[in-house]
C-alpha cells in the first residue's frame, strides 16, 4: 500500500468480501481512491445467492463494475451431471454491474445448455440478487426426463405494481408438446387473488390441453368469501407435464360471517377425481352452519347456545 498515492496493489489469492455478502477472488488487484477504483485479473465471483461469475479481467469505477470474457451460472458444482459442465450458463463478452440501479447488463450474450449455445442475445439485463422484486427474466430451469426429454423453461416476471404481478413461463420439451404457463397475483385490503393457467401447443395434433386454477379471498363488512376453481380439459395433462401431482380437483365457494353471538357459514363444493374411470364427480351443496351463542335464560340463570347444521 502506497500511503502517499493511496494506491493498493495485491498479488496471489486476493479475496474481497463486499457489503452485499459477495466474495471476489483475483490473481492480481490494483486499487485507488479508497477502493472506488479497482482493476484486477483472472476474477471469480461467488454471489451471496450461490451463483458464480468467472471472467478474464475486472474493472470498477464508482458505481460501475465491468468483467470481460465472462461466464455466469447459478448451478451448484456438486450438482453437475457432467464434470466441469453446468446444466446451463450465460456467456458474455462483457458484464456491466450498476450498483446504483442494482442491474446486471450483458453484452453479446449466449445461453448455453451443457456448454452448447442455444440462444444468442445482443443485449440482456436482469436485477442483481439483492433486488427482491423487479420486472425481468427469472432463473431458468433445465431438467432431463425419460418421458418429457430435455426440458427448458425461463420465466418472465412483470412487476405491474407493488401489490400485483404477472409471470409468463414458456416450457420447451424435446419429446412432448411445449406448454406455456401464466400466473397472476393481486393483493389489497379486501382481495387476495391467485390465478394460474397453462396451455400446450398441440404439436402432436391430439388436441390442445390446458388447466385453469383460481383461488380468491374477498373481505368485506359482511364476512369473508372464498371462491376457488380447479379445472383441466385433460385428466393426465398436469401430471404428465409435471405441473402438479393433483389427482382430485376441488372447486366451489364458502362464505363465513361471525359476530359476538352469531356464527354463519355456507359452503358448496365439487370434486373431480382425475384417476377414476367412472363417476368422477362428487358434490356437497350446500353445507350450512348457523350458531347462536350466549342467549340469556332466566329460568336456569345461565346462557343457552343453539348449534344448527344442514347438509
Amino acid at each position: 500500500y502506497n500511503k502517499e498515492n493511496k494506491i493498493l496493489n495485491a498479488f496471489g489469492k486476493v479475496i474481497i468480501n463486499d457489503e452485499s455478502k459477495n466474495t471476489f477472488f483475483l490473481d492480481e488487484l490494483s486499487s485507488s481512491d479508497n477502493l472506488n477504483k479497482v482493476s484486477g485479473k483472472s476474477i471469480k465471483v461467488r454471489l451471496h445467492d450461490g451463483s458464480r461469475i468467472v471472467g478474464e479481467s475486472y474493472k470498477k469505477e464508482n458505481e460501475i463494475s465491468i468483467i470481460s470474457n465472462t461466464e455466469y451460472t447459478p448451478c451448484a458444482e456438486s450438482e453437475y451431471l457432467i464434470k466441469d459442465c453446468p446444466g446451463w450458463k450465460l456467456k458474455s463478452k462483457n458484464i456491466y454491474h450498476n450498483n446504483k440501479t442494482k442491474t446486471i447488463h450483458y453484452d453479446h450474450a449466449q445461453i448455453q445448455l451443457f456448454n452448447v449455445p442455444v440462444f444468442y442475445l445482443p443485449y440482456f439485463s436482469h436485477p442483481d440478487p439483492s433486488v427482491k422484486k423487479r420486472s425481468g427474466f427469472l432463473m431458468p430451469t433445465i431438467q432431463t426426463d425419460n418421458q418429457l426429454g430435455d426440458t427448458f423453461s425461463i420465466p418472465i416476471f412483470l412487476n405491474l405494481k407493488s401489490n400485483k404481478d404477472l409471470t409468463f413461463t414458456p416450457n420447451i420439451q424435446s419429446k412432448k408438446n411445449n406448454f406455456y404457463n401464466l400466473n397472476y397475483r393481486h393483493l389489497n385490503e379486501r382481495l387476495k387473488l391467485d390465478l394460474n393457467a397453462s396451455i400446450d401447443d398441440n404439436d402432436d395434433d391430439s388436441g390442445t390441453s390446458n388447466h385453469f386454477f383460481l383461488d380468491s379471498e374477498i373481505y368485506n363488512p359482511y364476512g369473508t368469501l372464498n371462491a376457488y376453481i380447479k379445472t383441466s380439459n385433460n385428466d393426465t395433462y398436469m401430471r404428465k407435464n409435471k405441473i402438479n401431482k393433483l389427482t382430485v380437483l376441488k372447486s366451489g365457494f364458502d362464505f363465513e360471517r361471525e359476530t359476538n353471538n352469531v356464527y354463519f357459514s355456507v359452503e358448496s363444493i365439487g370434486y373431480k377425481h382425475l384417476t377414476a374411470q367412472n363417476e368422477q364427480w362428487e358434490y356437497i351443496y350446500p353445507n350450512i352452519i348457523y350458531n347462536i351463542n350466549n342467549i340469556e335464560n332466566n329460568l336456569y340463570d345461565g346462557d343457552v347456545s343453539l348449534n344448527n347444521t344442514f347438509s
